[in-house]
């Protein structure tokens, strides 16, 4: 037999369609396959698919940091062998037995197709503590394997050629003896050797820093010189705890001993006295800041532009550049240090927009992010120039318009918030998803929070004498305020209050919220005993309501009601958030097709 693991690359919001997918398939198979046997955990409060779907989607659910809690295999035998139902149930407790997850959620399906039986097992990894256990440390595959050969033996099938484990006459599992010869034909180097091996290839990112350094550190007469030196090449040397470190770019920092060890703190200390951080006078990126603060910068008088339309509290400036080695993007966030950012007022970013322009000028891109306490500012990416007419057309004033790109062009777009809270993001949120769906070029496409820097010149033309750095074009800049979308955006957000801050007892024959959570409470009660676990029963609710058809928005009145009202040893802290998941598991969002497994 065959041991397969099935792997997923997903997020936590394609839990509850992964799940839903893959039991479905379990019960049902698609490909002319039969199912000849399904069955799942003892642990189950449900026996229906359904239900078993709304539990496992709980259980899940209930670890919040990890995107995937499931773990899939597929045991195949060849097509002599034919393994009973009996069989399967037998083979699916070895391997869960054997791997120390027997107390834990599963479903296990046995299908024939026309070669082959397989045997499919899903299992939820999340204990009733809402922690995730690793299977063998990790070692998924090894422990696959392992469980194969026991079941082998206890069922007498046929071992596939050169398996990983195999068992000796004494029971016990032993790495086999074809698996160690191949690995012994053509061993893999040592690291050391295949480290060394690239070292001599190309330099290193230490190498190359320390070829920009030179001999800074060993010949500078001051710290005032060393800073000077450092700042023409995009340097700074700061100190951090009881050493010192190098900005590098002001993106990384390497610590200055790994660079040079004539940059160790107590060396340079011992020859040029304590250490003296920059003057404030001295220019921090000489060739660029020396400009006149009389005679402002066309990038400069661009972001004045800007700032007169969209008045923004705060912006966060967003810096980007490509490994050249790895070829992975590397981001920093400008005002970011110690991992706090809180944006930059505009007469902050203004000193620092040469650093912004040097930046740009190494090929680096900038983003930029403005946002209020008073205001949404809207941000429309990828819109052609066809589509800007139709923005017009439709009422909606753009308080800035950017050419980012030939015939590409992005449009900020300021709006009064309705109120201090999540329903007002909310609807400010569906607001953009709208504007993507009816004026971008990609409907799929998830709105955009940041655009390309404004600039002072036209994408297509040639380098500003002044500052000798392409950015977007800042095509039109005018001080609006969108009072139609500030208008759907406040009728937007009373009819979400109205929803989800429903009273509790409605007028009208419908049950009042509290009454209708305790019926179907007691009727799961009266049929299962025993419940344990209430985050797993107010799922199955969930689910009955939602087959019943009641909107999302009267599920989460009664669950909400239901936290503030019914018996509980536990009172949750965001009972909102709480009924909001419960209902998110038992009526998933749709999706337009299946994402890729692997």
């Amino acid at each position: 037999m065959i041991h397969k693991q099935i792997e997923a690359v997903m997020n936590n919001d394609d839990k509850p369609w992964r799940i839903r997918s893959l039991l479905t398939h379990l019960a049902a198979p698609a490909h002319d396959l039969d199912c000849l046997a399904f069955g799942f955990s003892p642990a189950f409060l449900c026996t229906d698919l359904e239900g078993l779907i709304l539990e496992m989607t709980a259980q899940s659910f209930g670890a919040v940091r990890s995107a995937d809690t499931l773990h899939y295999v597929v045991f195949s035998w060849p097509a002599e062998e034919r393994p009973s139902p009996e069989q399967a149930a037998e083979a699916t407790d070895i391997f869960l037995r054997h791997i120390g997850f027997a107390d834990h959620l599963y479903v296990w399906a046995l299908h024939a197709g026309a070669d082959h039986r397989h045997l499919h097992i899903v299992l939820d990894r999340t204990g009733d503590d809402g922690r995730v256990r690793q299977i063998n440390g990790g070692f998924t595959r090894v422990a696959g394997s392992e469980a194969a050969a026991l079941i082998e033996a206890a069922q007498g099938w046929r071992s596939e050629n050169a398996p990983m484990v195999s068992m000796l006459e004494d029971g016990s599992l032993v790495r086999s003896a074809t698996q160690r010869a191949q690995s012994d034909l053509n061993p893999a180097p040592p690291d050391h050797v295949a480290d060394q091996a690239a070292r001599d290839q190309r330099p290193t990112e230490i190498e190359k820093l320390q070829a920009r350094v030179g001999d800074i550190f060993l010949t500078a007469a001051s710290w005032q010189d060393i800073h000077d030196r450092l700042a023409k090449d995009d340097l700074r040397y700061a100190l951090r705890g009881k050493g010192a470190i190098l900005w590098v770019d002001d993106l990384e920092a390497v610590k200055a001993s790994s660079v040079s060890r004539h940059a160790a703190l107590g060396r340079l200390e011992k020859r040029l006295g304590p250490f003296s951080p920059a003057r404030a006078s001295a220019p921090s990126h000489p060739g660029i800041s020396m400009i006149h603060a009389a005679e402002p910068t066309p990038l400069t008088a661009a972001f004045e532009a800007y700032h007169e339309a969209v008045r923004a509290d705060r912006y966060r400036v967003t810096l980007e550049r490509r490994d050249p080695r790895t070829g992975r993007r590397l981001g920093q966030i400008l005002d970011r240090r110690a991992g706090d950012t809180l944006g930059l007022s505009a007469d902050e970013l203004k000193p620092r927009l040469p650093e912004i322009a040097r930046f740009k000028a190494n090929g680096g891109e900038v983003f930029l992010t403005p946002f209020s306490a008073q205001f949404h500012h809207l941000i429309l990416d990828d819109l052609k120039g066809g589509t800007l007419s139709e923005l017009y057309a439709a009422g909606v004033r753009p308080a800035v318009v950017l050419e980012a790109a030939p015939d590409q062009f992005q449009a900020v777009i300021s709006i009064a918030r309705a109120a201090p809270d999540a329903d007002d993001k909310r609807a400010a949120a569906e607001i953009a998803q709208d504007f993507v769906t009816r004026f971008g070029t990609d409907p799929s496409r998830k709105p955009a929070h940041r655009h390309a820097f404004p600039g002072p010149r036209a994408f297509d033309g040639g380098p500003s004498p002044s500052d000798g750095v392409s950015f977007a074009t800042l095509l039109w800049s005018k001080e609006t305020l969108c009072l139609d979308t500030s208008k759907r955006l406040s009728d937007l957000y009373a009819a979400q209050r109205a929803e989800t801050h429903a009273p509790e007892h409605p007028d009208g024959d419908e049950a009042p919220n509290d009454t209708l959570y305790a019926t179907l409470r007691h009727d799961l009660e009266a049929q299962i005993k025993t419940v344990d676990d209430l985050h797993r029963l107010d799922c199955v609710i969930a689910g009955q309501l939602a087959a019943a058809a009641f909107s999302r928005a009267k599920i989460v009145a009664v669950l909400q009601g239901a936290l503030q009202k019914a018996p509980r040893q536990v009172k949750h802290p965001r009972p909102y958030d709480y009924a909001r998941r419960a209902a998110t598991g038992a009526a998933p969002p749709r999706r337009t097709g299946p994402r890729s497994a692997g």
